[in-house]
Order: C-alpha cells, then sequence, then structure tokens
C-alpha cells in the first residue's frame, strides 16, 4: 500500500494511535523517514512519547528515533521552562530534533482545528517553523537562515 501511495504523494502521514507493536507498524517503520511526536510539558503527558521512544530503540529503531521529531505542546497554559529544559535534554539524548510549541487556546481545545482563522498569528509562524525544521533534516543545504 505505501509503495503505491508514494508514486504519487511525496508526503504521507500516518497517525499510529498507541498501539506500535501491531504487526501493520513494522512496514510502516521500516518505511517511513521520520516521526513526530507531540508531547505535554508534564511528567504524565510526556510519558506515553517516552514510553514509545524506548520502546522503538528497543525494537531496534535506533536510527529513526534519531530521525525524528518531538514537539513540546504547551496544552494547559502552564509553561515550566525546567520541564521544558528536562524534556529537551531528556528526549535530546535520543537524537530526535525537540522543538516548543507555546499554548493557544484552539490546539488545547483539541478536535479538528481550522488552521487558517482560529490559530493566533503567532501559532501559525510556529507551525510553519516547526515544518520547516522537519524539511531541513532532509535538506540540509536548504539555504535558509537557523
Amino acid at each position: 500500500m505505501l509503495s503505491r501511495l508514494r508514486r504519487t504523494h511525496t508526503v504521507i502521514v500516518v497517525d499510529t494511535s498507541d498501539d506500535l507493536e501491531h504487526p501493520v507498524m513494522k512496514a510502516v517503520f521500516d518505511a517511513c523517514d521520520t516521526l513526530v511526536f507531540v508531547s505535554g510539558l508534564t511528567a504524565d503527558t510526556s510519558l506515553p512519547v517516552t514510553r514509545a521512544i524506548d520502546l522503538l530503540r528497543a525494537m531496534g529503531y535506533h536510527e529513526l528515533v534519531s530521525r525524528s521529531m518531538v514537539i513540546l505542546n504547551d496544552s494547559r497554559n502552564e509553561y515550566d521552562a525546567d520541564a521544558r529544559a528536562y524534556l529537551t535534554e531528556r528526549f535530546g539524548k535520543s537524537g530526535a530534533t525537540v522543538e516548543f510549541m507555546p499554548y493557544d487556546p484552539h490546539l488545547a481545545k483539541g478536535g479538528i482545528i481550522d488552521t487558517q482563522h482560529e490559530l493566533k498569528k503567532k501559532t501559525r509562524l510556529r507551525l510553519f517553523e516547526i515544518t520547516a525544521a522537519l524539511a531541513d533534516k532532509y535538506i540540509p543545504d536548504a539555504d535558509r537562515p537557523r
């Protein structure tokens, strides 16, 4: 299925849910270029990403994890600089790129989000910056200031 999609699509997004050990996931992991994880800024909201990264490394996907990105999402408007620093270091040790998404009430509510009209301007800009950082992993010599 993925090989068919790659004929016509350059970017394929797969939401893995939380069952990374499902039999179909091996084919997905073997074929994908990167993973994007979204983590909260607290111990309990970062635990699923920590477990996923640890599991993937235990399954032998060290290189895939190192090509991945973790987005630290302030979904509660309770920014904690120490927590952010700790999680940046923790996830960075796996080789993943770590980015920060500041609080936006429209992201916090979840569900379908109209990114054109609902998000704050600074949030939309940050989403573009994160996307550019992800693209830089594959086109590192793009002449873009960092």
